[in-house]
């Protein structure tokens, strides 16, 4: 499906069950500095550290909040900054 709409897919060990969320939050903050969108798939030990820690740090936080399975969190970045988190649960 990736080659289908030309997409680039790396493997990324930050992402990976068991990683910790500084590696991943690392990642997402450097990643938000580049123009073009990033999409991510982690698993479910990981994502709501980062989210606490995002969180923390004064995300905005747009609708529900959580983190269930197949659910998809959008992070709108202005200048480099992450400003907004927008959840979706699963469809």
């Amino acid at each position: 499906m990736a080659a289908a709409h030309r997409v680039d897919v790396q493997i990324r060990a930050e992402l990976y069950e068991g990683a910790g969320s500084r590696h991943l939050l690392e990642l997402i903050l450097e990643e938000a500095a580049a123009p073009d969108d990033l999409i991510l798939s982690s698993h479910g030990d990981v994502i709501p550290g980062v989210l606490n820690r995002l969180l923390r740090a004064g995300l905005e936080v747009t609708g529900d909040r959580g983190c269930a399975k197949a659910s998809v969190w959008e992070l709108r970045v202005d200048n480099g900054v992450i400003t907004e988190g927008i959840y979706t649960a699963k469809p």
